[in-house]
């Protein structure tokens, strides 16, 4: 099984950067899950361009749970 470091805004790729410190302001936190897509600038922009279109979705708070 591979390994996936954990980024940080520090040791991210530069394309990461931004879309981590980002995260972080929105939810206060890096999640491991965000900070380890990082490793792929373009596979975490996918994955919170997803999110965002999911949040502006008609579904309720407790349909998207």
């Amino acid at each position: 099984m591979a390994d996936f470091p954990v980024h940080t805004a520090g040791t991210a790729p530069q394309g990461a950067r931004p879309l981590l410190e980002a995260a972080r302001r929105n939810q206060g936190q890096v999640y491991n899950l965000i900070a380890e897509l990082a490793a792929s600038p373009a596979a975490l922009e996918a994955y919170l361009g997803l999110g965002a279109a999911y949040r502006k979705s008609g579904l309720s708070a407790i349909e998207r749970e």
